[in-house]
């Protein structure tokens, strides 16, 4: 049963910490751009100060008071709780709650590498596993079938096909059900359930297996806190999105493995922040890369990406390509031994900022700074008003620049260096071509699209699309009208030279696009075109253009 807020029992594993910041200023409390950044710098040198040193196996109290741990820099063993929980940012307060312990968990004897793990804001960790329980027995099955036969992610055939096992192959399994029909094994995907009479005893006992329940797909974990439940509350007006949850760094190349919320994560070399609550499990990957298994489906994510997986949801995680910049604007990631890139966005609750071709108000839009996304930041220029502007990587899908004064940063900005300003796009005197390349009038051009290249967690067909007829007319402003199948044309921005964007809505508003079209010569041109449909939000269908003028 998930845990609720009103339900939580205090326990001797539970850790109540509340930092002491810097005063609130009046009229500050809801600017998490003014309070965030001096809040999390002042947590982190609380934390710092008070936990030196930790040890493997130990939480340590960051500031302010908890039970059982009464002073600051008082520590206990993960061994010895059951629970683990951190006060609510409060900044009209100046007061977050932070936690930090560290633990090997699952690594091997002869790794030197520890998990470090940073609790903070409103979070409860449960601890779910059995400090007395003995490995679980197992026997091996084999498959003499004769073809693959179907494993699945519950005991009986209404539950869906996890996976397959081949003919001849063997596999561990470790449970059985009550009635002895069904066994667990112990497959690639994680934890899935295959039907007696189609696998043959190879070698053990199935007598000696435990009896598990129907729809028990969770890898048996025997470390404290290896298996956790984890109850993060954030809260939009104290420091956005990334204002609760779970921060996991561990470094070097053996895999640590953990449960969370049902969900079985893998990871090394990687830091992640994880955030969960009665409707689904998050995980941000800051760094590395990281693999869930949920429902019997395994699905991996790198860096800059994210995996959701609903508890309500039948079907395995989704994969998304970005994450939202609010998920850093809260958290103390300098606790962790990590070298964040440069990264910029903006929140919810910032008003609309443009994103232009070059850094200047004369140059172009692109688009608008979207909350759902984060950006790399790959340089920095000043234009002829002295302002400063950051250049970013939009996804894959080009750069364009936005002013520093208007984006929130975490990571290391400082170091970014100094780039030169694109040419100036921008419609000559008359209207026109916005480039040498581009058509003075309307154009048609025959494309070949090529083959879809999907990427993330897709559970539709790939899509075909085939070569056709596209018309580019050049509009006074210095944008582009593009047209190819759809029932109404795009209207492109100048992006560089000779390089147009579109990011909006498809025009059958099904689905996000993304286009980023260049003209290699006056006769051809080059574009990159993605589309996330709605029915499908962890696929990325992307199609590479080329294109030669017709008439």
């Amino acid at each position: 049963m998930r845990l609720t807020r009103t339900s939580i029992i205090i326990s001797l594993g539970v850790l109540l910490v509340a930092v002491a910041l810097l005063p609130a200023h009046p009229g500050q409390a809801q600017d998490s751009g003014a309070i965030c950044p001096a809040l999390l710098a002042e947590a982190v040198a609380s934390v710092n100060a008070a936990c030196p040193d930790l040890a493997e196996d130990e939480v340590c109290l960051g500031a302010g008071e908890g039970d059982p741990l009464a002073t600051p820099g008082e520590r206990a063993s993960l061994s010895d709780l059951t629970q683990l929980a951190t006060g609510a940012l409060d900044p009209a307060a100046s007061s977050l709650g932070i936690a930090i312990f560290r633990s090997r968990f699952d690594l091997p004897v002869d790794s030197e590498a520890t998990v470090t793990g940073v609790l903070f804001g409103d979070a409860v960790l449960t601890n779910r596993v059995d400090p007395g329980a003995e490995p679980a027995p197992t026997i091996t099955l084999q498959n003499i079938a004769g073809y693959p036969i179907n494993l699945r992610s519950g005991a009986g055939t209404g539950f869906a096909v996890s996976g397959s096992l081949d003919d001849r192959l063997t596999i561990v399994a470790d449970g059985r059900n009550a009635a002895g029909d069904w066994y667990r094994v112990l497959a690639e995907t994680g934890p899935a359930w295959v039907f007696r009479d189609l696998i043959t005893i190879a070698e053990g006992d199935p007598a000696s297996l435990v009896v598990r329940e129907d729809t028990d797909v969770l890898l048996d974990y025997g470390a404290p806190f290896q298996n956790m439940e984890l109850l993060a509350l954030t809260q939009e007006s104290a420091c956005g999105a990334g204002s609760a949850g779970l921060l996991l760094h561990l470094a070097g190349e053996d895999t640590v493995h953990l449960g969370i919320d049902g969900v079985d994560l893998a990871f090394s070399e990687a830091a992640l922040f994880v955030q969960g609550d009665e409707s689904a499990l998050q995980i941000v990957v800051l760094a590395g890369e990281a693999s869930a298994i949920y429902n019997g489906h395994r699905v991996a994510a790198a860096a800059g990406q994210r995996i959701v997986a609903e508890h309500t949801a039948e079907s395995g995680p989704v994969v998304y390509q970005a994450y939202g910049y609010a998920a850093l604007e809260g958290a103390p990631l300098d606790l962790l031994p990590l070298s964040l890139t440069c990264t910029a966005g903006v929140l919810p609750t910032d008003g609309e900022i443009d994103l232009l071709s070059g850094p200047g108000e004369d140059y172009q839009t692109v688009t608008a700074a979207d909350p759902e996304l984060h950006y790399a930041v790959t340089g920095q220029a000043t234009d002829e008003s002295d302002a400063r502007w950051w250049r970013l990587d939009m996804v894959g899908f080009g750069q364009a620049w936005a002013p520093q004064a208007g984006l929130h940063t975490r990571g290391l900005c400082g170091s970014i260096e100094e780039v030169s300003a694109p040419p100036m796009v921008s419609a000559p005197a008359g209207g026109g071509q916005s480039s040498g390349l581009v058509p003075a009038g309307q154009s048609v051009w025959q494309t070949e699209p090529g083959l879809d290249n999907p990427s993330g967690t897709c559970t539709q067909p790939p899509v075909a699309m085939c070569a056709h007829l596209a018309a580019i007319v050049p509009n006074a402003n210095g944008t582009l009208s593009w047209r190819g199948q759809e029932p109404a044309p795009y209207t492109m921005q100048p992006a560089g030279a000779d390089t147009y964007a579109y990011n909006g809505r498809n025009a059958l508003n099904n689905g996000n696009l993304q286009m980023t079209l260049t003209f290699t010569s006056s006769t051809s041109w080059t574009m990159v075109a993605t589309t996330i449909y709605d029915n499908d939000p962890g696929c990325q269908h992307t199609f590479y253009y080329t294109a030669s003028r017709n008439w």
